[in-house]
């Protein structure tokens, strides 16, 4: 299993380095990072809501996962678990934004400190492929 997750996280850095800032926004740039879509671009929240139902859920972040903040499946902010101790998460700043890395805390408390939305942690399918 370290082996699977290892080569996961040389998969995603991979596409880390492949990112597009243009016609980009989190949810594309977060779902292609982690394989769910083909090349990084601007994805709408149904599509990416439609891709998210269909990942398995997890309750505890993992490097790797997809983290995302949102209601009834809808996105409203999407990024990857990069690192742990600390949680680390890459995430894309707004449509065409820089590709930025900040601590999962640093995101609950700066960008939903006055809602109850709570992060969501979701299983990519290649990662599941990666540990069969």
């Amino acid at each position: 299993m370290e082996k699977a997750n290892k080569d996961f996280c040389e998969f995603i850095k991979d596409r880390i380095s492949k990112t597009n800032r243009r016609n980009s926004n989190c949810a594309g740039t977060a779902l292609y990072i982690v394989g769910e879509l083909e090349e990084d671009g601007v994805i709408n929240k149904s599509k990416s809501k439609e891709i998210l139902s269909n990942l398995k859920r997890d309750f505890s972040p993992e490097k790797g996962y997809i983290v995302y903040w949102g209601l009834d499946g809808v996105p409203f902010h999407i990024g990857v678990i990069l690192d742990e101790l600390p949680l680390m998460v890459v995430h894309r700043s707004g449509n065409n934004g820089l590709l930025i890395k900040d601590s999962l805390d640093e995101l609950n408390s700066y960008l939903f400190k006055h809602t109850e939305l709570r992060p969501i942690y979701k299983i990519p399918s290649k990662l599941e492929s990666f540990l069969i």
